[in-house]
């Protein structure tokens, strides 16, 4: 469970195994699974959101928006990178990525 592993067990979990998803069944696999992921944090409630800090939502924001990108849905890719830069706005490298994507 989440308790068990904490934030960061969790989130480094999550995103190793959205890699391999996508790497042995595709983005569309993969996305659904850390789309789903992602409906059940925002479903925990505001006393839970505090469960990932940013760096490990960064995590996942980005990567969602990658495979996003990767199956075709250019402006839900865009929506992702976009709720990046408000989770770390002062970051240059989060910046260049939200460009990067905006310009798909």
């Amino acid at each position: 469970t989440m308790e068990e592993l904490g934030p960061e067990g969790f989130a480094a979990l999550t995103v190793r195994l959205a890699q391999a998803l996508w790497r042995s069944r595709g983005a569309r696999t993969a996305c659904a699974m850390l789309e789903h992921t992602m409906d059940l944090l925002a479903r925990r409630g505001k006393r839970d959101q505090q469960i990932l800090h940013p760096p490990e939502l960064l995590k996942l924001r980005a990567l969602l928006s990658e495979l996003t990108l990767a199956i075709g849905e250019p402006s839900a890719s865009y929506d992702h990178a976009r709720a990046l830069c408000s989770l770390s706005a002062s970051s240059q490298p989060v910046w260049t990525f939200f460009n990067c994507i905006s310009c798909q």
